[in-house]
């Protein structure tokens, strides 16, 4: 991958120019509860974890833009304890949505992971449904009382892992962003893994992070603590045509050669506008 200097001469556009949009949203996040296993005379008592972040939705949106014309770009936040990930738009394109937040409880209170573009891990129950398209659905997680195991969140490329006997379940499988837009290898958009009251699952890149880094659209990982939370990674943009030659303006712009094709490539860490020159 190459970043064009400032000095290189950009072509001012006669023609529409089709484009390919990778949107992703921000990661859900996460937190824990602490539970008394037998009740309120049990003086030991049991950290009980929670549900693994859902991955910040990613899907790919193809438009065809005339000279001349602006997109707006919104880059979705991760969220942070118990709140889905934000979504990231682009003018035209349907909005990529945030990963849904692992839900916790310090009693044998039965909570769906929510749902979002990926969702999240359970707790006692089934994992949050992904969006279609997007994500897939969190782990479920284990309902014998005494061995609380939350499920992992999901990602763009697996569910989570259900969580079992005391261990929470690992994220789901994420999306290589080099696929994309070329350079080195980096996994996105990845489930955080669930908590039980003796393990916690990895997270769907093989990490053990609790807040994923920005830009990565990762569900955050249950640090099992209490009490503690923990935030998904935020969104990203990146929009991409074919050739060599710089048509418009906005992001980060690199050329890159993927599988053979070669593509300008504008990358958005932030909010801001592609314009079509």
């Amino acid at each position: 991958m190459s970043i064009l200097q400032n000095f290189f001469v950009t072509t001012v556009t006669t023609s529409p120019v089709s484009v390919e949009v990778l949107m992703m949203a921000g990661g859900g996040g996460t937190t824990s509860a602490y539970g008394i296993i037998g009740g309120a005379d049990d003086i030991g008592g049991s950290f009980y974890g929670g549900g693994g972040g859902g991955a910040g939705g990613l899907y790919i949106y193809s438009a065809t833009l005339n000279p001349g014309s602006s997109s707006t770009v919104t880059i979705g936040g991760g969220g942070s304890g118990n709140a889905n990930g934000s979504v990231t738009s682009f003018t035209g394109a349907s909005n990529a949505i945030g990963g849904g937040y692992g839900r916790a409880s310090g009693t044998t209170t039965v909570l769906v992971g929510q749902s979002g573009g990926s969702g999240a891990g359970g707790h006692a129950t089934s994992g949050g449904a992904g969006t279609v398209g997007q994500g897939n659905a969190g782990g479920g997680g284990s309902s014998t009382f005494s061995t609380f195991g939350c499920g992992g969140g999901g990602g763009k490329g697996g569910a989570g892992a259900s969580g079992g006997t005391n261990g929470g379940g690992a994220g789901g499988s994420g999306y290589d962003l080099a696929t994309f837009r070329g350079g080195t290898s980096l996994t996105v958009a990845f489930g955080g893994g669930g908590a039980g009251s003796a393990s916690i699952g990895n997270n769907g890149n093989g990490t053990t992070t609790s807040s994923p880094a920005a830009n990565t659209g990762g569900g955050a990982r249950n640090s099992q603590a209490f009490p503690s939370t923990a935030s998904g990674g935020s969104g990203r943009v990146i929009v991409r045509y074919t050739g060599t030659t710089t048509k418009a303006t906005g992001g980060t712009i690199t050329t890159a050669n993927v599988s053979g094709t070669n593509y300008v490539i504008h990358d958005f860490t932030a909010g801001g506008t592609f314009t079509v020159n």
